[in-house]
């Protein structure tokens, strides 16, 4: 079932995230980089204060209701309580820090409907971990596409009327809504009518479980939107908005991996500390396709993202195509770490997790410091890129104690993405770009089966069993 329902989430996902990079663009083509500047400045603070509100939770509700399926009726009203409780205070600080911090009253708006928005969806996420625990996870795909769709169709009315940003972060929030409203609805399909009475001591109870979550998420956070911050007070919204955008790419790109993680993660979780007998077979499974998916789109990016920003976001944003560049390597690292990072959350080693993030997290403010002043948006890349390797390291050192790639695969995996990247590098002097990004692909594909990283007759069984509903997929690693 593992790979079934990633399919299922990965197709969602991609709708949505599709969806949602169309309206980035018409934003960015829309209006000038100072107002993209400054509408990424707002997402990332709202991203860090959203994160403290909405305290981890999705994670911690997955695992808690994939042993006492009970809780599933009990959770998404109470956590919505929870959630409401914080962003009160939370939304009234950020008002408070943006008047003594100088913050012009537009962005200060800015900033408050996006906070609003990701405490809207902040809830949704948790509701929608609730539907996770039980398996049915086309459920959730479904309230993020619909929530999604409104947020970009409202978003594109907006555009069209030919309204000021402020208003195109109005429909965020009223996007983040329906997205709250449907994935509750979709929970109580599945658990039956929701119990709407506050029951104060799950709350309590959630929220001092989620105090591990809630660091980690606040850590994640911090890491991947303080370059955006940093740039925006120390440089200003235009080298932000050249940033704000490569990352916006990138992040695109991770879908795979977020949605795979999600879902594996019930029944690595399953069984508790110990877990179930199938764990292993499902990490090991997980780590090695994402480690191979992940080259290629990293291949990719490396030889034609330069062009392809500048073909999407017009010429104006075209310093933002060497950011991506280097920005691959976060592709292939993201990849690689996402299962590992979810193995040791379904071992309850949430501790650990929070002990390996911390340090990375103050590497990368302080390369930030350091970087940004003299290298602009390119020095936000290279902290995140350092920072980025000491975290997976930390990750493989704690989780990797069952058996992954052979050091045969391993070199061939690693000898195959070079071998990519440098035909690549080559073949783009000589013709357009996004030809040689795809030949570079091809290529890397040929070399995985050429060093034996991988099989044609585990592709073609991959793929036979992934379309089976109901089946679990088991490939032989030979």
């Amino acid at each position: 079932m593992f790979f079934r329902r990633s399919l299922t989430l990965i197709g969602s996902r991609a709708l949505s995230d599709v969806l949602q990079l169309l309206l980035y663009v018409a934003i960015v083509r829309r209006f000038s980089e100072q107002d993209v500047g400054d509408y990424s400045f707002a997402f990332a603070i709202a991203m860090v204060l959203g994160m403290l509100v909405g305290l981890g939770a999705r994670v911690l509700v997955t695992r808690e209701v994939s042993n006492d399926p009970e809780l599933g009726a009990a959770y998404p009203a109470n956590l919505l309580v929870l959630h409401g409780s914080l962003s009160l205070f939370v939304g009234a600080g950020l008002v408070i820090w943006a008047h003594f911090a100088g913050i012009s009253e537009s962005l200060t708006v800015l900033c408050a409907l996006a906070f609003v928005s990701a405490g809207l969806s902040n809830a949704g996420y948790s509701a929608v971990g609730v539907i996770d625990a039980s398996g049915q996870v086309k459920r959730g795909a479904q309230a993020e596409v619909l929530g999604k769709t409104c947020t970009v169709l409202l978003g594109f009315a907006a555009l069209l009327a030919g309204l000021e940003i402020v208003f195109v972060m109005v429909a965020q929030v009223v996007g983040a809504l329906c997205y709250l409203t449907i994935a509750m609805q979709r929970a109580a399909k599945v658990y039956g009518p929701l119990a709407w009475k506050i029951d104060w001591a799950l709350i309590l109870r959630t929220a001092r479980s989620a105090m591990p979550f809630a660091l980690a998420a606040i850590l994640y956070a911090l890491y991947s939107r303080v370059d955006i911050i940093m740039l925006h007070r120390i440089v200003g919204a235009e080298q932000t908005a050249y940033y704000a955008v490569a990352f916006r790419v990138i992040e695109t790109t991770f879908v795979i991996a977020t949605m795979s993680g999600i879902a594996m993660f019930p029944e690595l979780a399953a069984g508790g500390r110990e877990g179930s007998s199938v764990r292993g077979s499902i990490f090991i499974d997980a780590l090695r396709w994402l480690s191979i998916l992940g080259a290629f789109v990293a291949v990719l990016l490396f030889v034609s993202g330069d062009r392809l920003m500048t073909l999407v976001f017009g010429a104006d944003l075209a310093p933002a195509g060497d950011l991506v560049q280097v920005m691959a390597l976060l592709v292939v690292i993201g990849y690689v770490k996402e299962p590992l990072w979810r193995l040791l959350i379904s071992q309850r080693r949430e501790m650990l997790r929070l002990y390996i993030q911390a340090p990375a997290v103050a590497l990368n403010v302080v390369l930030n410091f350091l970087l940004i002043p003299r290298y602009g948006a390119m020095g936000a890349v290279v902290a995140s890129v350092v920072s980025e390797l000491l975290m997976l390291f930390g990750f493989a050192v704690a989780a990797l104690r069952a058996e992954w790639l052979s050091y045969a695969r391993t070199g061939g995996w690693s000898a195959a993405v070079i071998a990519g990247c440098l035909l690549g590098s080559e073949l783009k002097s000589i013709m357009e770009p996004l030809v040689a990004g795809i030949v570079s692909v091809t290529v890397l594909a040929i070399l995985l089966v050429v060093f034996r990283v991988v099989s044609i007759d585990e592709v073609s069984e991959l793929v036979r069993k992934a379309g089976r509903r109901g089946q679990s997929v088991n490939i032989d690693r030979k």
